[in-house]
């Protein structure tokens, strides 16, 4: 059923006042916009082993490229809805949104969709999930082959690219109005809205653009449309780093086996920096073996992205003491993830997102003074594969740039869940805390012991499926005081014992948005 105030318009045949209320939209710069159509086919992913083909119906959500073109050029978004296995359905589904931007939700789904949603059932609900437009397996996607990650590598990307598509389109608004489209041609009056990461930022301009479309939303990892990223993302790092060498020397057993935590990790960045060391990965997918090299910058980058992965955290001390004696090996393990997950991403559509929507209103001079003023992590945004280069990426790129109400915060009454975890190196806790002044139903809880990605941890999981089944009821956040950092110690090994898969922490890590800064040598060819 479509809502009244999206219903399209009553044909009106020749009559007077058809013409004459085609001339005023005409005259007012409303453009006609065919109700959006939902086309049934196969499923072109893996199903998670949980699911039959029975309980999964899937298709392709067809959108204009450009809502201002309606006679033009037409996207197919990817759409997957899970039906709730009690045969009972809630007239308002859970819609994930995937964080990159660029991630895929669909690809990997088989490795995640089971610990994300398996205790869904309860509430009656469906869940739809999708890949954004120019992302993954919607067409088109914005993948970018480089062969140097040098700013003309880029350009000539973006040439590729916009000789079938119009990078200028492929943003967090036209993201929102494809959410709506979406809610629209499924046939539902409302939906509840699950963001991660990037996700949450398109939650938010879907809860400005079309209230009325949402009961509730989730907000995981929280990237808040008025905040600088490239200029903040520095301090943000320096944070995470800070708060690991305080939370490691505040606990006796880390403190002793670990002292000085912050300094060790200086002298293993000058060690390598003097003698680069190369190391071995596997691809978790795949089995093959990947060589890369390691300074002290890639060092600090590949230790940030393990502060994405609450499963990581409790190991970053041993890692960082080891990388001071010359020994990679767990890193050597976990690697093979972060590099895997980045072939999720489309990383043309990151970076036109980021372009218009963010780069748009910011500035290259204060980003080079947060580097500056933060050296410790500087490398990793110097050497990542965008890093830097964005501003001059950005300039050739024909992203356009957004109203200026994309960098601002968004006011909205809809409730909100604001989730944070303390050691989340890139959307950190105050970000959640930034966004919730303007959401007045909206609670915000910072998670101990966790990195990035909440709805991933069983306490943060059950807090989130509680506010889905009743927003307004209080909220069962036990679990959170309970919660504390079993640091692993040289003299206790076993505690690994209870270690991620790496195919499924590759999984999540690109579902949720993990797709780090890293050097473009540390990037899978």
């Amino acid at each position: 059923m479509i809502p009244s105030n999206d219903r399209p318009a009553i044909a009106l045949g020749g009559s007077r006042l058809g013409v004459a209320l085609t001339l005023l939209a005409l005259a007012l710069g409303v453009h006609a916009h065919a109700a959006p159509v939902f086309e049934p086919g196969p499923c072109a992913f893996p199903l998670p082993p949980s699911r039959t083909a029975a309980s999964v119906r899937c298709g392709a959500l067809v959108v204009p490229e450009n809502r201002n073109e309606p006679a033009g050029r037409t996207l197919r978004l990817a759409v997957a809805i899970f039906k709730n296995p009690a045969g009972t359905t809630a007239s308002d589904p859970i819609v994930y949104l995937s964080g990159g931007p660029g991630g895929s939700a669909l690809e990997y789904l088989r490795y995640t969709f089971d610990a994300l949603f398996a205790g869904l059932s309860p509430s009656g609900r469906d869940v739809v999930v999708f890949d954004q437009r120019g992302v993954g397996l919607s067409q088109p996607a914005l993948d970018c082959a480089l062969e140097t990650g040098t700013t003309d590598d880029w350009l000539a990307c973006a040439e590729r690219l916009r000789a079938t598509a119009d990078v200028s389109q492929y943003h967090t608004a036209s993201n929102a109005a494809d959410v709506n489209d979406l809610r629209i041609a499924l046939g539902y009056d409302r939906i509840n809205l699950w963001g991660g990461s990037y996700g949450t930022r398109l939650a938010l301009d879907v809860m400005r653009d079309h209230p009325q479309a949402v009961r509730s939303v989730v907000l995981d990892s929280v990237y808040p449309p008025d905040v600088d990223l490239q200029v903040e993302a520095p301090a943000n790092a320096q944070r995470a780093f800070d708060h690991l060498f305080a939370s490691c020397a505040a606990d006796a057993s880390c403190a002793a086996a670990f002292p000085d935590l912050g300094r060790t990790l200086v002298a293993a960045v000058a060690r390598l920096d003097a003698a680069p060391v190369r190391i071995r990965t596997l691809d978790p997918f795949t089995g093959a073996a990947i060589e890369i090299p390691l300074n002290g910058g890639d060092l600090v980058s590949v230790l940030f992205s393990f502060l994405y992965a609450s499963e990581l955290v409790p190991s970053l001390p041993l890692l960082i003491d080891d990388a001071a004696a010359g020994r990679f090996g767990t890193i050597e393990r976990y690697l093979g993830a972060f590099l895997a997950q980045a072939d999720a991403t489309s990383l043309g559509m990151q970076v036109s997102v980021m372009c218009h929507d963010e780069v748009a209103f910011s500035s290259k001079a204060e980003q080079e003074a947060s580097l500056g003023a933060f050296p410790l992590v500087a490398p990793i945004f110097r050497q990542a594969t965008v890093g830097t280069q964005i501003y001059d990426i950005c300039s050739g790129w024909g992203a356009g740039r957004a109203a200026d109400v994309e960098n601002q915060a968004v006011s909205s009454g809809v409730p909100a869940l604001l989730l944070a975890g303390e050691f989340d190196p890139i959307t950190p806790p105050e970000w959640a805390h930034r966004a919730a002044r303007t959401l007045p139903s909206g609670r915000a809880y910072q998670f101990p012991g966790l990195g990035h990605g909440i709805g991933h941890d069983p306490c943060g999981r059950s807090i989130l499926l509680a506010f889905v089944a009743n927003p307004a009821a209080p909220l069962p956040t036990g679990c959170m005081t309970a919660r504390r950092v079993n640091w692993v110690l040289p003299y206790r090994p076993a505690a690994l014992s209870d270690e991620p898969s790496v195919a499924a922490l590759a999984a999540r890590l690109a579902t949720s948005g993990g797709d780090a800064p890293r050097p473009a040598r540390l990037r899978r060819r």
